[in-house]
């Protein structure tokens, strides 16, 4: 999850082509002045770092190759590089491209400059320069820019500039320049910006004639404007901002000077993007504008509708360069947000309507243009964006600290969530309580543990192996809860302080497949219980040692300080057996707004999103299974005291051909986390560390165990491609125990995703709600609507609310008076906002009907009964629905 850092050492030699400092192995590699390439070079890692001294040339024809891990210092603020040619710089995630200067001695340790330890600033080299025709397109794919620009003004200079031709930048970072971080001049000029940040420039972009295109890309943070645009004449083709966040620049998000008639087909657009927050209060407490439009004596209608602009009321979102006298004959540009005011006329807060019209100067001598707009749409929330970027381990823990699940226990639960080291270090006399046994088959030759790395290390060479946890002969019987943290064998203890308790994290971030779906982030929880005391006799679960449970918590990848953290929450994925089910904002409980909470069940530590007490018998779990009671009376001591229980997982090896997985750390280690009699491995009910565990190899598939994709990468900035989007494509995974009522559109559910409208904020075109039906929960987001509750009874009436279309899925669970457990599945025909009264006929066969108002009846398509007090389940299935 976290890059090591690499620590060199280098040798010291002085040639005309190689130079060496201290504290490296390999030569770093000079560039002289005036070099010019003419045929194909490949700068290599083997070569790295590459030290430019002077201008550098790539001739027509040739290309400039740089491969993952290289780092390009660049000396002195007068050279320039010159791509005539191509040039191709080829990151990863874990390994950039570093361009930078010869001052930077933090990118890799190496004093290249030979003046002692120095720092980069911005401005201390000049820039890269691509002047070629369209066969030369040149791309940059995960590199990082930073300390050059250097020049007299943020509209005419940057880090990368480009004159011609059509270029590409992908998964990027520009930052720390000077002057623009990209300056694209000419009408001959393109470059395109994809999951990239520009931070810390003067401008972030500057195109000056020319054509940039910004999509699911992050522009902040710089000092003058996010986004440049002068055009004094039509460039090549229309600029395009497409989910994007342009936000906390220092001036304005978005300067728009359009000097010539620009036909509105090449007129920069803005679509799906969240400009706002931009610039500071002046001293009259006003805030400036976050687009800000000066157009000439020819307009052009221009259409930057349905983006996110900040919080009405806190300034000047929009100022449109108002009007003059002329009136009518001028064209509207629909480009008019307030509040402002101008002599007499004032703009109300939020889009203004057709009728209102202000009239204004710019500065004097300025005969300003149209301001009519007519019901300007626009977005009160910030949108999605596919925009993945680098956290630092600081935010990343801070974020996972905020969504960490609280969990309370039954009232007769037993364990708690182990920190592993203080747990592999418990002795039992002067040895330690815990062995690793080297096969499956008993311990009769086991090793005394004494700490977790002695385990992981046995462990790793030995897959056969398994974890034999010490319980001194019973543990239902010697489990005694206390204060008290030092186990004695003959009175088992437990505690829950933060020194011996914990929760593992691990991040996964996932692109979906669709070029327009937003990426996910998969907030991956695991706790660990010494063991799993089955005490209750639940059907089909047995006692075993060890047992690893959790939850996960879904997001949208890029979290967006504008919206709340609660609100970004897409779904949770409660872990119940194996399978995960999953449960809308709304349907499950939560503490400090954000924080899940999970109910563990006695017995079996499966963890439900509800309540549920039934003394003298058992609650209804997944698939009907009854499960122990989960009454969430016995809280754990510190949910909302703990500062540092949470741990993040090493990170798990899993490449299916590494058998042992070497260097997988105890997150994927072959053995079993504990045996289920006798010091004997049973492989139904012995559990496996998260490494091994389909929720940590695809969270995405809520406990299924796929194996991962081939270009699957995990770490806190993980891009994938051709991965699984983050919904499923079966209904019953959205109907986990507590879910009393179900309705699923899973591919309007899809769709949604695609466009980063699913969960969180998102609410869908219907719900369902159950009249009388005190303490119910609900939630509901594009495709799916849940309640959750106790079971229903015949008679219910379920209360259907906006446009229901044909064909959705509606799953209801209900309990009748024999005893049973009946789940049924309709498909709906289209509604409108209709009242559904549900009936329960039982006349020798199961069978479930639904009564609507409009009179017509609908009978289950399948319909499964559990029987509570044999346990039996059956599964009647109806040919056709009437």
């Amino acid at each position: 999850m976290r890059r090591a850092l690499r620590h060199f050492v280098l040798l010291t030699l002085c040639l005309g082509v190689a130079m060496l400092a201290p504290g490296r192995a390999s030569a770093q590699t000079v560039i002289a002045a005036g070099t010019v390439y003419t045929s194909n070079v490949t700068w290599t890692a083997n070569g790295s770092p590459y030290v430019v001294m002077g201008n550098l040339r790539v001739n027509a024809g040739a290309a400039l190759t740089i491969q993952a891990g290289v780092v390009v210092k660049i000396n002195g603020t007068l050279p320039l590089i010159t791509i005539n040619g191509q040039l191709v710089a080829s990151g990863t995630s874990q390994s950039p491209v570093v361009i930078t200067s010869i001052q930077d001695d933090a990118v890799d340790g190496v004093d290249s400059g030979g003046d002692g330890s120095s720092t980069g600033q911005p401005g201390q080299w000049y820039g890269i320069r691509f002047d070629a025709s369209g066969s030369y397109p040149s791309t940059l794919d995960y590199v990082d820019v930073r300390y050059g620009g250097f020049g007299s003004a943020d509209n005419a200079y940057g880090a990368l500039t480009v004159v011609s031709g059509t270029h590409a930048v992908t998964n990027s970072r520009i930052h720390h320049n000077q002057r623009s971080g990209i300056y694209v001049n000419g009408t001959a000029a393109e470059i395109s910006v994809t999951k990239t940040r520009l931070d810390h420039n003067g401008n972030g972009v500057t195109a000056n004639g020319g054509t940039a295109s910004i999509s699911n890309s992050v522009v902040d943070h710089n000092s003058s404007n996010g986004i440049y645009f002068n055009l004094p004449l039509a460039p090549p083709s229309q600029s395009v901002i497409f989910r994007s966040r342009i936000a906390d620049n220092g001036v304005r998000g978005i300067w728009y000077n359009v000097v010539a008639a620009v036909p509105a087909a090449k007129a920069p657009v803005a679509h799906k993007s969240n400009i706002f927050r931009n610039g500071v209060l002046d001293q009259s407490g006003n805030w400036p504008v976050q687009l800000y439009v000066l157009q000439g004596a020819s307009r052009t209608d221009v259409d930057w509708s349905d983006n996110y602009w900040g919080t009405w009321g806190a300034g000047s979102p929009v100022s449109a360069n108002p009007c003059s006298a002329a009136g009518s004959s001028e064209n509207p540009w629909h480009l008019a947000y307030g509040p402002y005011s101008e002599g007499s006329a004032t703009v109300a807060p939020g889009p203004v309507t057709w009728k209102v019209k202000v009239i204004s100067f710019v500065f004097p001598g300025t005969v300003c243009g149209s301001d009519l707009v007519d019901t300007y749409p626009h977005s009160t929330k910030p949108f999605e964006t596919e925009y993945i970027g680098v956290l630092p381990f600081g935010a990343e823990y801070n974020i996972a600290r905020d969504f960490r699940p609280f969990l309370k226990f039954d009232s007769n639960g037993r364990w708690t969530p182990l920190l592993l080291e203080p747990f592999f270090a418990e002795l039992d006399g002067n040895e330690g309580a815990h062995k690793f046994c080297p096969t499956a088959g008993g311990c009769d030759d086991g090793i005394a543990l004494t700490s977790l790395g002695q385990f992981r290390a046995l462990a790793e060479g030995t897959p056969g192996g398994h974890l034999n946890i010490n319980n001194n002969g019973s543990y239902s019987s010697s489990y005694v809860l206390s204060d008290e943290c030092d186990p004695a064998w003959g009175s088992l203890r437990e505690c829950g302080d933060p020194a011996h308790s914990a929760i593992y994290y691990n991040l996964t971030t996932v692109a979906g497949a669709d070029g327009f779906a937003t990426a996910r982030s998969y907030w991956d929880y695991w706790w660990f219980y010494r063991y799993n005391d089955a005490h209750n006799a639940i059907v089909g679960r047995w006692d075993h040692e060890g047992d690893w449970e959790g939850m996960t918590v879904v997001t949208p990848a890029a979290l967006d300080p504008e919206v709340g953290a609660t609100d970004q929450i897409l779904y949770v994925i409660y872990d119940q057996h194996g399978d995960g089910y999953r449960y809308l904002p709304g349907s499950y409980d939560a503490e400090l707004g954000t924080h899940p909470v999970g109910y563990p069940a006695d017995g079996s530590h499966a963890t439900y999103a509800d309540r549920c007490s039934t003394p003298g018998t058992f609650c209804i779990g997944p698939s009907n299974q009854p499960e122990g009671d989960h009454d969430g009376n016995h809280p754990w001591s510190i949910n909302s005291s703990c500062a540092s229980c949470i741990v993040p997982l090493p990170e798990a090896n899993l490449s299916p051909t590494a058998l042992p997985p070497q260097g997988a750390d105890w997150n994927s280690i072959l053995p079993r986390w504990g045996s289920t009699e006798d010091g004997v491995v049973n492989d139904a009910n012995s559990p496996r560390a998260p490494g091994n565990q389909g929720r940590y190899v695809a969270p995405w598939n809520a406990g299924r165990e796929p194996a991962p994709p081939p270009a699957f990468r995990r770490s806190a900035s993980t891009r994938t491609r051709d991965t699984p989007t983050g919904v499923s494509s079966t209904c019953g995974d959205w109907f986990g125990g507590g879910v009393v009522v179900l309705m699923c559109d899973t591919r309007a559910a899809r769709a949604a995703d695609r466009v980063g409208l699913f969960g969180g904020r998102h609410k869908g075109t219907y719900t369902v709600r159950v009249a009388n039906h005190d303490g119910a929960r609900y939630g509901s987001t594009f495709g799916i609507a849940q309640v959750v509750g106790r079971p229903l009874v015949p008679g219910d009436t379920l209360v259907f609310k906006g446009d229901v279309p044909r064909g959705v899925t509606l799953k209801v669970r209900m309990a009748d008076s024999a005893g049973r457990m009946l789940t049924a599945t309709f498909r709906l025909p289209h509604l409108s906002g209709g009242l559904g009264k549900l009936d329960v006929s039982l006349l020798g066969r199961d069978r479930v009907a639904l009564a609507l108002s409009t009179g017509q009846r609908l009978r289950a398509r399948q319909v499964v009964s559990t029987d509570l007090t044999r346990r039996g389940v059956g599964v009647r299935r109806v040919p056709r629905t009437r």
